[in-house]
């Protein structure tokens, strides 16, 4: 089965009872990486949702973790005080996220794919 629900809201354990689950498919917000949003001042709230998939494979025993997320998702780092990205520290929380997962033993691969290679109608990365 599969389960459409924001993190927040949501204890791994209650939710998978056997403690295991073969694969965990995150999608953690992205619209405060993403170019699109211009200049506008960011979230660490909504930044800080990708957190919670770290969580549930801590909570439980998963096999494979797919996170998927725009490909700015890679200098996700520290805001400053007005809300913007710190460019001296830029992809600071990337790389801890991704050496959190390699601390649990999970093998981390990450790339930036193209939509269109995959059939969809746009370029979107």
């Amino acid at each position: 089965g599969h389960l459409c629900e924001n993190l927040d809201n949501v204890d791994p354990r209650k939710v998978v009872k056997s403690g295991r689950l073969d694969i965990l498919l995150a999608s953690p917000e992205c619209t405060h990486h993403s170019r699109a949003r211009g200049g506008k001042p960011m979230s660490d709230q909504s930044r800080a949702s990708a957190w919670h998939v770290l969580r549930w494979c801590e909570a439980l025993r998963v096999e494979n973790v797919l996170v998927e997320n725009v490909k700015e998702f890679e200098s996700w780092g520290p805001l400053d005080s007005k809300g913007r990205p710190m460019k001296s520290k830029r992809g600071e929380l990337f790389r801890k996220f991704c050496e959190c997962f390699e601390a649990m033993g999970y093998y981390v691969d990450y790339r930036v794919l193209n939509s269109a290679d995959y059939g969809a109608a746009t370029t979107r990365e």
